[in-house]
């Protein structure tokens, strides 16, 4: 991502009412708005103007994603049938077409099913829990065959 800077008016600028925005060199297209400049744009525009230039700080972070894999063996058959009605939140076509679930499938289940829980069984509505508070730390899983 490239660096893009602010121009800071000085006392003594050539900028118009119009052009200013909090003491900055503004968009005169989007009044309100302070200008994003290259680095080279922001020295010729402070030149211009009478101005020094300001780094914008980069407000975008990027951070570790957490995904789990439960082999689908381990799951029970009501749990398996569950999960694969489920709309997936992808497709990872670099690994064999693997389905890739949001994390809280399982407490979604467990909610989405609560109404009709005496209808569901006590083992998969343990298995439910069990897993949905697996899931916790987790933004996504994976549900693999081994087979």
């Amino acid at each position: 991502m490239q660096t893009k800077y602010k121009v800071k008016l000085l006392d003594g600028h050539s900028a118009l009412p119009n052009q200013i925005v909090g003491g900055y060199l503004g968009n005169t297209f989007d009044n309100g708005r302070i200008e994003r400049y290259t680095r080279g744009e922001a020295i010729k525009k402070a030149k211009r103007f009478g101005g020094e230039i300001e780094e914008i700080p980069t407000t975008i972070s990027f951070d570790e994603m957490k995904m789990a894999t439960i082999d689908e063996n381990v799951l029970i058959h009501g749990v398996e049938v569950l999960v694969k009605e489920f709309d997936p939140a992808f497709n990872d076509a670099t690994k064999g077409n693997q389905v890739i679930y949001p994390a809280n499938i399982f407490e979604q289940l467990l909610n989405d099913n609560e109404r009709e829980r005496s209808a569901m069984s006590k083992k998969i509505h343990d298995q439910l829990e069990e897993l949905a508070d697996a899931m916790e730390y987790f933004q996504y899983v994976v549900i693999t065959n081994s087979n």
